[in-house]
Order: C-alpha cells, then sequence, then structure tokens
C-alpha cells in the first residue's frame, strides 16, 4: 500500500512570469524538489528506527538526489542507465607501504551491456509484483557508483524485449526487495 504523504507542485520556469508576485513562487528543479522531500522525510522519522525505502523514477536518479538520501539515512531504489558507469570493488586489503584512505570505488569498469549479453549466471527469483507472485530472470551484483557516493547492489532483469537495470543503495538488500520496491512505486 502506497499513500501520498506529501506532494509539491512543479511549475516550469517558463510559467513563472504570469503568477502573481504575491504569490512569491520561485522555480525549482524536479531535483530539487525531490531533494527537499528527502530531507522532509528525513527530519519527520529521524529517531523512528525504522528503515525507510524510496522508490523514484530514473530520472532521479542522479548525485543531488542520492545524496540527500544518504544524509538521511533512507535507502533508494531506482532504474538505471543502461551505460551507467559503473565500477568494480575496491580492495579491501592494503598493499604494502600503502598509505592514506581506502579507495572507495574500484579501478575496473563494469559494462552493464556485456553482463547481460553473457548467457550464464541468470538465476530465477519469485516475487510479488503487481498483486501477485512472478518468476524473475535475474542477475544481481554489487558494484560501485559515483553518484551513488559508494556502493550499490545491482539488478539485471531479464524481460521478452530485452533487460532493464535496477540499483539499490543498501548492498545488503535482496534482488527480490528491489524487485518489489520497483514494482511498488506505481501504487
Amino acid at each position: 500500500i502506497a499513500l501520498p504523504v506529501r506532494a509539491d507542485l512543479y511549475v516550469r520556469e517558463q510559467d513563472i512570469p504570469p503568477i502573481p508576485l504575491r504569490r512569491r513562487w520561485e522555480f525549482h528543479t524536479k531535483l530539487e524538489l525531490a531533494v527537499d522531500q528527502l530531507n522532509w522525510l528525513g527530519i519527520w522519522l529521524k529517531g523512528k528506527g525504522k528503515p525507510l525505502w524510496a522508490v523514484a523514477d530514473g530520472a532521479y536518479a542522479k548525485r543531488p538526489v542520492l545524496q540527500a538520501a544518504t544524509k538521511n539515512n533512507i535507502v533508494l531504489v531506482s532504474r538505471l542507465r543502461k551505460d551507467a558507469a559503473l565500477w568494480d570493488l575496491p580492495p579491501t586489503e592494503r598493499r604494502p607501504g600503502q598509505r592514506g584512505p581506502m579507495p572507495t570505488y574500484g579501478k575496473k569498469r563494469i559494462s552493464l551491456a556485456k553482463r547481460a549479453g553473457q548467457t550464464r549466471g541468470w538465476q530465477a527469483v519469485e516475487c510479488q509484483q503487481y498483486g501477485g507472485r512472478v518468476t524473475k530472470t535475474i542477475k544481481t551484483f554489487l558494484a560501485t557508483w559515483r553518484p551513488a557516493g559508494g556502493v550499490v547492489r545491482v539488478v539485471l532483469v531479464k524481460e521478452e524485449d530485452g533487460w532493464v537495470a535496477f540499483f539499490c543503495t543498501e548492498a545488503r538488500a535482496s534482488a527480490s526487495e528491489i524487485l518489489e520496491a520497483a514494482a511498488d512505486r506505481n501504487a
């Protein structure tokens, strides 16, 4: 069940001049409105001890929204561009003589298209989507992604007409949790 908690009206910049000055309407991009909502949720739910998951359209999978989600301890699930600049995981052990902080990102580029094109590694998972149990063919793995500021869980889903990619900022999330959350966005 999804219930609307808060909504903000988006007005295009070109439509601002006709609005009467007494309304004091200021232009905000859709990303700025999303960041404001995540910050509001973070304040509202602070100290409640419950994890909050937010599901966004792929257009909101950008650095400002991801930073706001991270700052407010909100797990974000969204579609991932097929050409997203993903990297492998960084090393967890220091090399002899290595100084400074451990790296946040890996050095090897991950191609989603190549991963999706490989025939091995696909598995079937059951999840609850759109009011029923379905079986999806998926691949899941961890990667680092600069807009998210670190590790994300990536889920590739094989569909009849190709494949789609989703990500979750909670690396421990299961593929079925991510797919269920992504489907609940339409609730």
